[in-house]
């Protein structure tokens, strides 16, 4: 077929004409496909974050559930033959134990003040270097009847603590009498002796004041305690020891206000004789503290159960490093 001019014209005038067309139809197909695939690329991210925060929600799940594990393995008390004798066991880094306890005593270090005028220093920087059950047949022994002193005079109901930042025990599980594992920091040529012979709230004081009385002092944070230790003479390493400790603090007497001159818990209301420890509130409750403090002023009323051996990293500005 042979093309007259104008027709030739009239074709290239409308091809001319379409072109704008074509290339805009070619632009929103070209936009189309790219949005399609940002939105593709979208659905896929947020499908990964769904499925990663459902593995983190599933491994969230997982270590409750086995810290339960741990906590329940830890509540019970060994039961001893005649034969036991005094003895510490390594736990492995692996033991479930172990991860708990040497987790514990780092998230709980935290600032302190220090000097002269005193002012915050940084939080210890703190590396445990191995964690032991310590065992002590008659410690334990001596442990128990107090239990039942307590169990007996409070008719085996206690008031239960708020916000205590500390693992939760029960030697006996029907009873809850406010028992927990806190910490108690030493100079490490005395850890052996108490060991072997248990807590003498005879000593509180030699070392430092006794705002709240003659007792035996304990913590929540890991880097309260850390203030009180001291590594032994010529160890090169700087390793310090640190106890944790069964308490069972049974009925608490709170107080915002030192007890300098106090022996004892001041007297329960029902007039059954004293109270069984003294909590000190801190600043942000009103208190005379910076940092939770709780006192017991019976030797028994504590049981020595791990031995913490750790150093401060290199860099570490703490209270004893800065």
């Amino acid at each position: 077929v042979v093309l007259t001019k104008e027709a030739a014209f009239d074709a290239g005038a409308l091809t001319r004409m379409a072109r704008p067309v074509v290339d805009a139809a070619q632009a929103l197909f070209e936009q189309f496909e790219a949005e399609k695939l940002e939105v593709e690329k979208r659905a896929r991210a947020a499908a990964e974050a769904v499925a990663a925060l459902q593995l983190k929600a599933a491994e969230a799940v997982a270590a409750a559930q086995l810290e339960a594990a741990t906590l329940l393995r830890m509540s019970p008390l060994p039961r001893y033959s005649r034969y036991c004798t005094v003895t510490k066991e390594a736990l492995p880094a692996t033991d479930e134990v172990h991860q708990l306890l040497a987790k514990r005593f780092i998230v709980s270090a935290t600032r302190h003040r220090h000097g002269n005028p005193p002012r915050h220093r940084e939080a210890p920087l703190l590396q445990v270097i191995k964690i032991e059950r310590l065992h002590n047949p008659r410690l334990q022994e001596a442990y128990l009847p107090t239990l039942t002193a307590v169990a007996g005079i409070t008719d085996r109901r206690v008031r239960a603590l708020d916000g205590v930042n500390a693992i939760g025990v029960r030697t006996w599980p029907r009873y809850d009498l406010n028992e927990y594992l806190m910490y108690h920091g030493v100079p490490t040529s005395v850890a052996e002796r108490i060991h072997l012979q248990g807590f003498d709230k005879n000593y509180a004081g030699e070392h430092f004041g006794k705002l709240f009385g003659v007792g035996i002092y304990l913590a929540t944070n890991s880097s309260k305690s850390d203030i009180y230790t001291q590594p032994a003479s010529g160890n090169a390493t700087g390793e310090r020891t640190m106890f944790v400790v069964r308490v069972c603090l049974g009925e608490v007497h709170e107080t915002k206000v030192a007890m300098r001159q106090a022996t004892r818990a001041p007297e329960r209301a029902d007039y059954k004789g004293p109270l069984d420890s003294v909590r000190a509130l801190t600043h942000a409750s009103g208190g005379c503290v910076e940092h939770p403090e709780f006192i017991v002023y019976k030797d028994t009323q504590v049981l020595p159960e791990y031995l913490i051996t750790y150093t401060h990293k290199e860099g570490c500005r703490c209270t004893h490093c800065g």
